[in-house]
């Protein structure tokens, strides 16, 4: 995680998403160290103006079957915080949903309902995809 932690900041700065949905105690771990996740799981928090959702990783209903309604229960509530429902659910003190800035949200369609951005016209390709070689490595960097 630690590897990654600039560009993800950076991604997250970039998209700035509503809801921050942080799955299993290390990438909870990521916004409050030294918290423990069961404790804090299902919680709405806020963290440097994001709004923060901790939710148990799904691997850990794998491993332990009795936790899978817990785990219902936090995707349902990531639901209802998106539409505005869940407003005081263990935030830090002092701190309302509706004290919270608003993160403005990025769309590729403007408020008219057309494209925000010009579409350029698709070029027809002349490549057979069968005949086009694999490529071996794919990266990011």
């Amino acid at each position: 995680m630690a590897a990654c932690t600039k560009y993800l900041d950076r991604q997250i700065e970039l998209v700035n998403p509503k809801l921050i949905v942080t799955l299993g105690r290390f990438a909870f771990g990521h916004y409050f160290p030294g918290e423990g996740i069961t404790k804090a799981r299902g919680k709405l928090r806020l963290k440097d103006g994001r709004k923060i959702f901790p939710v148990l990783h799904p691997a850990a209903v794998l491993r332990r079957e009795e936790l899978r309604p817990t785990m219902i229960e936090d995707f349902k509530a990531i639901s209802e915080i998106l539409q505005g429902g869940m407003v005081d659910t263990g935030m830090e003190p002092g701190v309302t949903a509706s004290d919270a800035p608003e993160p403005a949200q990025m769309s590729f369609v403007d408020a008219a309902g057309q494209a925000a951005v010009p579409v350029a016209q698709a070029e027809t390709s002349t490549v057979n995809v069968e005949e086009a070689p694999r490529p071996e490595q794919l990266t990011l960097f």
